[in-house]
Order: structure tokens, then C-alpha cells, then sequence
């Protein structure tokens, strides 16, 4: 069938021939297409008639409590862990052309049991070179949070791979500290950095009295380089 199209090509082809919309379905004749937009420029409103995006959502608030939600992405398969929605970010890669994902959202079950709704939240980013975009980020059903691991143990757990510095907590004014592997924690001490510097009454002699030992974390090799302590 062709609407404006004497030589369709496809089941149903509407064709655009002035600044009208192009489709509407409303819920009263006076609606004018509340329900489903199609603008005369392509983009598609739900729930509005003034789309601003290719495709624009719109509804009322729905609350954490109402389990309801303006737009649903949801997965068909029978219940399983690690199955749900996801929803995909990307673009083109190269000159020309070669749409490629980025990245993702998924909120997925936790767990296989029959009747149980826990879920987690995951981010994922792609790595050039990589056929697919990996877990970065995981939110549990309990709200832990992990970075660089699927099995966060508390509020926030941090794990990187390798050597080196895990995490960086700065500020505008540069001041700020890392924590690198083996416990090692460095805070920014530079003059330039700070302000009503006086001097104190204990000195090096104090300092001495210190006991410093080295050691190895009980989750090290014996033979591994020991962290002061």
C-alpha cells in the first residue's frame, strides 16, 4: 500500500509531500498524535508531539517504588543468571562509514534461582583492538560497587590489573593522594600547595622514637617485596 507513493516498496509506504506530519496516533481527535508522532523531518515522538531527537520518550514520573518506569528495556529469554536488558552506545569508527559499539548498560539477574529478581547494574567500555565491550563497572543488588571487578566485597572495591597506582583522588587545586598496589599511599606535599606554614615544637628526635617495620600482607609470597609499615 502507498500513501503518496504510486510505487511502494514495501508493505505499507507513506511518503512526505508538505510540512504535515508524516503519521500520527492519538487518543481523541483533538490529540493530534500524543500517543505516536512522526515529523515531517523523521523524528519520532512517543508521548510528545514536539520530538527534539530522532526518537523522543516522554512520560510521566515514575517512582523507584512503582517498580514502573518510563521506557522498559527488557530481555525475552526463560529466567537465567546474567540474562536482561542492555542498551547500546556507539557510533562510526572510521571515515565513511563502520558503525561499531562503544559501550553498554545492562542491568542483568544475579543469580538462577526461580522467583528471585535481584539484578546488577554493569558499564562497559570497548578497548580499540577488541572484538567487544568489557565490564568496567558493576553495581550489585545489594549497591556494592566495583571497579575493575565483577565481585565487589564492600561499598566500594577497586581492583587493577598489574603494578603500580589503583586509585587517584584529587582536586582542582592539584592537591591530592594515590593508593598503588601493596598498601602504599602517597599524598601531594608540595610549598607551592600550601599556606600559614609554622614551624613545630618536636623535631627529629621524636621522629626516632618511631618503630617502622617491613612486612608482607598475608595475601603476598613470602618471597615478595615487603611494605613498610
Amino acid at each position: 500500500v502507498g500513501i503518496k507513493d504510486s510505487s511502494p516498496d514495501a508493505a505499507l509506504e507513506l511518503v512526505k509531500t508538505s510540512t504535515d506530519p508524516l503519521l500520527m496516533l492519538s487518543s481523541t481527535a483533538a490529540a493530534n498524535g500524543d500517543y505516536l508522532f512522526v515529523g515531517n523531518d523523521g523524528k519520532v515522538g512517543i508521548g510528545t508531539t514536539s520530538p527534539i531527537s530522532p526518537l523522543h520518550i516522554s512520560g510521566q514520573n515514575k517512582t523507584l517504588a512503582s517498580d514502573l518506569y518510563v521506557l522498559n528495556v527488557l530481555s525475552n529469554d526463560s529466567q537465567a543468571a546474567n540474562y536482561g536488558g542492555s542498551i547500546g552506545l556507539g557510533g562510526n569508527y572510521a571515515t565513511g562509514g563502520g558503525p561499531t559499539g562503544f559501550g553498554s548498560i545492562s542491568g542483568r539477574k544475579d543469580n538462577s534461582d526461580n522467583g528471585d529478581y535481584g539484578g546488577y547494574l554493569t558499564l562497559a567500555t570497548r578497548a580499540n583492538g577488541s572484538a567487544e565491550p568489557s565490564e568496567r563497572i558493576r553495581i550489585t543488588s545489594t549497591g556494592l560497587v566495583g571497579i575493575g571487578t565483577t565481585a565487589p566485597a564492600y561499598a566500594l572495591d577497586v581492583k587493577a590489573s598489574g603494578t603500580g597506582i589503583i586509585a587517584r583522588f584529587n582536586s582542582d587545586n592539584t592537591a591530592g593522594c594515590t593508593i598503588a598496589d601493596g598498601g602504599t599511599i602517597t599524598c601531594t606535599s608540595d610549598i607551592s600547595l600550601k599556606k600559614n606554614v609554622l614551624g613545630i615544637s618536636y623535631g627529629l628526635s621524636d621522629v626516632m622514637k618511631l618503630n617502622p617495620v617491613a612486612f608482607n600482607w598475608n595475601f603476598n609470597g613470602d618471597n615478595a617485596t615487603k611494605s613498610l609499615g
